[in-house]
């Protein structure tokens, strides 16, 4: 069981009370509580599987400039189903347009509702 150790430090308290953690909640329009942090602790642990196997199949395959520059191609032009890239790469690439799409509907959603 995870506990919000931190819940009652300076530093913690500073962040989200004066600091970026402020501005984000503010940004966001988030409501922030400790409520529910049970039911969302279990991801403190969670991890982009997807994303450490890109970086297994390219970083660990390539110099470093190398793959960064393959990278940096794959997120300005996309990945398509027949592209020779493996299959990690599809994959954060089909995760990362539906984000995206997603992403978009939502803001124009809100946008749509506030005018």
């Amino acid at each position: 069981m995870i506990q919000p150790r931190f819940k009652d430090a300076p530093h913690f308290r500073n962040f989200w009370e004066h600091g970026n953690g402020r501005q984000l909640i503010e940004f966001s329009g988030a409501k922030v509580s400790f409520e529910k942090f049970e039911k969302f602790a279990p991801y403190f642990y969670h991890t982009d599987e997807t994303g450490d196997e890109v970086v297994k199949d390219v970083y660990f395959t390539k110099k470093f400039h190398e793959a960064s520059r393959e990278i940096e191609h794959y997120i300005r032009n996309g990945v398509s189903e027949t592209d020779d890239v493996s299959e990690s790469v599809k994959n954060c690439s089909i995760r990362l347009r539906k984000f995206l799409i997603g992403s978009i509907i939502n803001f124009l959603k809100a946008v749509l509702n506030f005018v």
